[in-house]
């Protein structure tokens, strides 16, 4: 009796290494999951951190734009302001000119009557 109940103190014994053995192999796949799950989350980090930067380049780069634009906005007005001034300019010289034609027409005249 002694060696049998020795056997089977042997057999449980072995039998809970066996489950040790899993439990410790089940641990292990659930670290190494863990890992991998850790290792993708820092990947995206990464990805995010990186699209990130992007961004804040793609903004800078758009109110560069936008100011250059608004630069250029006001050119155009000085631009428009200046030429409307040249036209006001030039519509109250012109009856000046239309004048200085009609002066020059009646000298000619003059001087062809009397050759």
């Amino acid at each position: 009796m002694n060696a049998q109940t020795d056997a089977l103190n042997k057999y449980n014994q072995a039998h809970q290494l066996e489950q040790d053995v899993a439990n410790a192999q089940q641990a292990f796949d659930e670290a190494r999951n863990a890992q991998t799950a850790a290792a993708d989350k820092l990947a995206a980090a990464k990805a995010y951190q990186q699209a990130s930067v992007k961004a804040e380049n793609a903004a800078k780069a758009l109110n560069d734009a936008n100011n250059t634009l608004n630069v250029a906005q006001k050119a155009l007005d000085e631009a428009r302001n200046a030429q409307t001034a040249a036209a006001d300019q030039l519509g109250t010289t012109n009856p000046d000119v239309a004048a200085l034609q009609n002066a020059a027409n009646d000298a000619q005249t003059k001087l062809t009557k009397l050759r």
